[in-house]
């Protein structure tokens, strides 16, 4: 079978970071992805490519990536008190750290961070190990508070004495303490669907006294 490339090298692309927004130079033509961030340039591009092959237009490849955005829980941004990235559907290390990458390159100038990350759910016996991975990334970040929830992430912390970790049993004593997040800036939610972070999503957007009287 006939073998096709895609990437960035493949299909001698260009691409642009700025905040929340990707732009891909590809084709002569010009797509801007909204989320954006390198993992989603990817998908892009491997959806571009296979476009092409099924007869597709550039322009109109081009145009349905654009007009897209993600269902809820899907790495979608709502703003409200905060800017809330809602990626509560779910979870693995890779993703995760994409996820943490791409909202600090999100982040304005002077703005806040804050992630709020639940544990990933059915990795055997790689978890603690994935957990591991996925914290380093978080502590390397210039998040200003880690909100952890579970108990894998717990585990995994409890040697850690960075001041910034905040580890929760379950999302319900997690509501509690991202309440007190100051409002304003940004705020990443992710977490396996187990885990059960999605309720964070309208506390945080919403501030809680608002969102409990909706």
């Amino acid at each position: 079978g006939r073998v096709e490339r895609y990437g960035v090298a493949s299909q001698h692309v260009r691409v642009l970071h700025h905040h929340a927004e990707t732009t891909v130079l590809v084709a002569g033509r010009r797509c801007r992805l909204q989320p954006g961030g390198a993992h989603r340039v990817q998908i892009f591009l491997a959806a571009f490519a296979l476009a092409a092959k099924l007869g597709v237009s550039d322009a109109a490849a081009i145009a349905a990536a654009e007009a897209f955005r993600p269902p809820a829980g899907r790495g979608g941004t709502v703003a409200g008190v905060r800017r809330v990235i809602d990626d509560s559907y779910n979870a693995s290390p890779e993703s995760m750290i994409a996820a943490i990458e791409s909202a600090e390159a999100a982040v304005a100038s002077g703005d806040t961070l804050h992630l709020v990350l639940g544990d990933m759910l059915e990795l055997g016996d790689y978890g603690p190990e994935a957990h591991r991975r996925v914290l380093q990334c978080a502590l390397d970040s210039d998040a200003q508070r880690i909100v952890l929830v579970g108990d894998a992430f717990a585990y995994v912390a409890a040697t850690t004495d960075d001041r910034r970790i905040v580890s929760c049993a379950d999302s319900a004593h997690a509501a509690d303490v991202v309440a007190d997040l100051p409002t304003g800036g940004t705020v990443l939610v992710k977490a396996s669907l187990g885990t059960a972070l999605g309720p964070l999503v309208p506390l945080l957007v919403q501030g809680t006294r608002e969102a409990e009287r909706a």
